[in-house]
């Protein structure tokens, strides 16, 4: 019993005691973690479920996506609620709304757009190799990415499904995605 404890005690050292534990401890590190982004975007078509954004916003914090792009998200505004849900990184995460799609084109001109959304030309996320700035555009919830959208990426990468369901969570399917990408790096 002694030992089971003792192991016990020792194992709780290693676990992250609290959510403060690994928040920055200085003005220097906070204003680092703001500059120094990794370089994937994410592009948020026609997104309607707060609980999405505001896990797409924990998403982008934890792996230090460069911004987030909302296009067409009619109605969606950082509610109280996304707010929570994100926990409050909606206050460290660069987000901008795209009114147009002559917005996203600009976009385009200056960074790849690459769908996650599964096409009859799409490659498995684990074969694309990540090159410069990209944006990851990730379509609603119910619909995917928009065919206006997807005429504008340059390619389209998808999770492999291996099982009876032919879809994921949204907010799952993102991170995924985005580690698998970052790994790369």
């Amino acid at each position: 019993i002694v030992l089971m404890a003792m192991l016990s005690l020792f194992l709780m050292q290693e676990k992250q005691l609290s959510f403060r534990d690994m928040r920055p401890d200085s003005k220097s590190t906070a204003e680092k973690i703001k500059t120094n982004r990794n370089p994937i975007s994410l592009l948020l078509d026609r997104m309607t479920d707060p609980r999405n954004v505001g896990g797409i916003f924990r998403l982008a914090d934890a792996a230090l996506i460069q911004h987030i792009y909302f296009y067409k998200c009619e109605g969606l505004e950082i509610t109280s609620k996304i707010k929570r849900i994100s926990r409050s990184t909606t206050q460290v995460v660069p987000f901008s709304h795209l009114d147009n799609l002559e917005a996203v084109e600009a976009l385009k001109a200056a960074q790849k757009l690459i769908a996650l959304e599964y096409t009859n030309q799409s490659i498995p996320y684990t074969d694309f190799e990540l090159e410069g700035n990209t944006v990851l555009v990730i379509g609603n919830e119910q619909r995917g990415v928009s065919e206006e959208l997807l005429k504008l990426t340059e390619q389209s990468i998808h999770l492999p499904m291996l099982g009876m369901n032919t879809s994921m969570n949204v907010m799952c399917a993102t991170g995924i995605a985005v580690y698998g990408l970052l790994m790369k790096l």
